[in-house]
């Protein structure tokens, strides 16, 4: 919406008028409560911007660091199998351990240690699991 002429004495009235009916209350426009004339840009109960987020701290989330200790175990078996797999499967069982173990540390210094017994016990069946079924693979591709 353009600006108002300021020559003509009318067209602020017009448009602060033309404004206000598109509120949801049809009360007119109150200049305490908004800035330049723009309902979108300031609330009256606290004078915020509608579209403004408040400060807020990071709040962290064990499913975040059990998500992505899934992924680079998945994604890091994948690359060992595709290095290892020519050094036997001994060779493949060692490397997929080693990769569970800095895995499983570095979720754990994440955060994961101060999260809840049950997200605890998930993350090392979790990790176990994958470890076996790499285990099992690595067996049976001899």
């Amino acid at each position: 919406m353009p600006d108002p002429d300021p020559k003509e004495p009318n067209a602020i009235k017009e448009d602060i008028h033309l404004q206000s009916s598109h509120l949801p209350n049809g009360r007119e426009i109150d200049e305490s409560d908004t800035v330049y004339f723009d309902r979108r840009l300031a609330r009256q109960d606290c004078q915020l911007p509608d579209w403004d987020i408040p400060d807020a701290a990071y709040r962290p989330v064990p499913i975040v660091w059990f998500f992505s200790a899934w992924l680079a175990q998945t994604f890091g078996m994948m690359l060992v199998f595709a290095v290892f797999a020519r050094f036997g499967p001994l060779a493949v069982a060692g490397a997929c351990l080693v990769l569970t173990g800095l895995v499983t540390m570095w979720t754990w210094n994440r955060g994961m240690k101060d999260a809840g017994t049950g997200w605890k016990i998930a993350s090392v069946v979790m990790l176990g699991g994958q470890l076996v079924f790499a285990a099992m693979l690595a067996s049976s591709s001899a």
